[in-house]
């Protein structure tokens, strides 16, 4: 690759092209391509990088405390907690789409961080923005500042309407 093209490359914002731009050629002569083809795969492939790019940045900046997943959860240790329930509340994210809460409420040891750590990763995976907070640690937010009386500014962070597939979990 060329100096300019590098340029161009890095001016576009086009990381997955500039970073395997020579696997992108070789594999177009390898395969005989047609235009469209070849520039079919290409701009797929970019928009995969920036699509994963994207996610990976937003579960960075969500500061989730652990790496759970549903699929780790031991709901047979939970016997009064309705699974089929809650995993419909997963699968389907339509407590974002109507705007509703989920609340777990329970015991120490209990599961409730794991379980709200998967259901914002797994959110976050299908475009969705959000933050992970925990309830001490908003309380403490919320009595500092009535302090440096910036309450207003607190509670408008957590109940101002957030932008469109965005949501803060407490």
């Amino acid at each position: 690759m060329n100096t300019k093209t590098k340029e161009m490359l890095i001016n576009l914002k086009l990381g997955y092209l500039l970073e395997y731009w020579d696997d992108v050629i070789t594999e177009a002569e390898k395969n005989n391509l047609s235009y469209d083809k070849f520039l079919f795969d290409i701009i797929k492939k970019e928009y995969e990088h920036k699509v994963e790019v994207t996610t990976t940045n937003r579960i960075k900046r969500a500061k989730i405390p652990n790496e759970f997943t549903i699929d780790t959860y031991p709901f047979n240790e939970q016997p009064h907690l309705n699974k089929k329930r809650l995993l419909q509340r997963y699968d389907s994210l339509d407590y974002l789409e109507k705007n509703r809460n989920i609340i777990f409420v329970g015991p120490a040891g209990t599961g409730k961080t794991g379980l709200s750590s998967s259901i914002l990763r797994h959110s976050l995976n299908q475009g969705y923005s959000g933050h992970f907070v925990e309830f001490n640690s908003l309380m403490e937010e919320l009595l500092s500042s009535i302090a440096d009386r910036s309450t207003k500014k607190v509670i408008k962070k957590y109940t101002s309407t957030l932008p469109s597939k965005s949501f803060h979990l407490i």
